[in-house]
């Protein structure tokens, strides 16, 4: 990469949000995340890549670091079968992560 140039990584965080409350903390489909992500630490995978990718662009001599994280709403009508007892509260805000991290070569 020649000096100036930037580079770019992005990745969805697995795991199911709401910033009022309207999800509680027994929702059956916040489930699907946490086995997810147990399933990929069980075959080595970094579910948590954007969280840990800042440092590892700073220990390299990247300048100019950011990490963003954009909301995306979930659909929940999208969701497995088993699931529909759940998708009756629709007055749940719920929603993903969404996660940027770039950083500049010097």
């Amino acid at each position: 990469m020649q000096s100036g140039g930037w580079i770019e990584f992005q990745d969805l965080l697995l795991n199911l949000c709401c910033d009022d409350d309207t999800m509680p903390q027994d929702y059956v489909l916040s489930k699907i995340p946490n086995l997810t992500i147990q399933a990929l630490k069980s075959l080595d995978f970094d579910a948590d890549f954007v969280n840990r990718v800042p440092r590892e662009l700073e220990s390299a001599g990247f300048i100019n670091i950011r990490r963003e994280i954009f909301k995306v709403p979930s659909d929940l009508n999208a969701m497995i079968s088993e699931a529909e007892d759940a998708l009756e509260h629709i007055d749940y805000h719920i929603y993903v992560e969404f996660g940027i991290v770039y950083a500049q070569k010097p």
